[in-house]
């Protein structure tokens, strides 16, 4: 191989991986954490110029509907990524810079813009609705069944296989019923990635939402953890929220569906 030959490489190099996690946490933080918990149900593509990694595909095969895919790393330039690529149906996380490409490859498509969030090491300041979260333990079991039952989201996928109380999660309750949740999707040393974050109908728009956020991302402070947070570029009530309690722009990037209908 030359030096500027392009390559694609089934698998990757566990050393660079881990060693660009050091230096870039949050970007490779889903790969290290699957390779970590789940690596029977991941595989990975790695775009290569010689021996220098461009970039590379994160395939997840832990869904029935089709495989989610990150792609991680350098976009224009590693445009021929696309070719390590699953066939449809396949949820795919992408730079922007590459959507048009991607979205090709997969099509038909739909696509939504994404922005990744990240919160400094900066104490968030308690919400006014934060009285009625707590943190989720086995207990809650039959509860967030509840929650999740005939609600086919993917926010809620995790859920209905989740060991409560196994990784930090917690539950908005009125009462005896829970009304929202939120869970650490990636426990890390060094990142938190919050995901789940759910409300029910009828209790949205009230301050849940940013009340369960407030609660993780404090928690993730606590534990001197980056908190992480993905959502649709276009939910601009949810970007607000978050924005208020610390949270800014760390990068954008792109949901595209390929068939899967799984699109959050």
């Amino acid at each position: 191989m030359t030096g500027s030959e392009r390559s694609l490489v089934e698998g990757i190099d566990r050393e660079w991986l881990f060693a660009a996690a050091e230096e870039d946490p949050v970007r490779h933080a889903y790969a290290v954490w699957d390779l970590k918990q789940a690596p029977d149900r991941v595989r990975f593509v790695t775009a290569r110029v010689g021996k220098r990694v461009l970039a590379y595909l994160l395939i997840w095969y832990g869904h029935p509907a089709g495989p989610v895919v990150h792609w991680v790393g350098a976009g224009c330039s590693a445009s021929f990524l696309t070719g390590g690529l699953p066939a449809r149906p396949v949820l795919a996380v992408v730079p922007e810079e590459v959507t048009d490409e991607v979205s090709t490859a997969l099509q038909p498509v739909e696509r939504v813009p994404l922005l990744v969030l990240t919160h400094g090491p900066s104490i968030v300041s308690r919400r006014a609705r934060e009285d009625g979260v707590r943190a989720l333990t086995s207990h809650d079991a039959r509860a967030v069944a509840a929650l999740v039952k005939d609600r086919p989201d993917l926010v809620l996928d995790a859920y209905r296989s989740l060991p409560i109380g196994h990784e930090p999660s917690w539950g908005y309750f009125e009462g005896p019923r829970l009304l929202g949740v939120i869970r650490v999707a990636v426990h890390l040393p060094r990142v938190w990635v919050l995901g789940g974050v759910f409300a029910v109908l009828e209790a949205r728009g009230i301050g849940i939402g940013t009340a369960l956020a407030a609660t993780a991302t404090r928690a993730a402070i606590a534990a001197h953890a980056t908190p992480v947070l993905a959502l649709r570029e276009d939910n601009r009530p949810a970007r607000h929220a978050y924005e208020r309690i610390g949270y800014h722009v760390f990068e954008r990037r792109c949901w595209i569906d390929g068939g899967t209908g799984l699109l959050p």
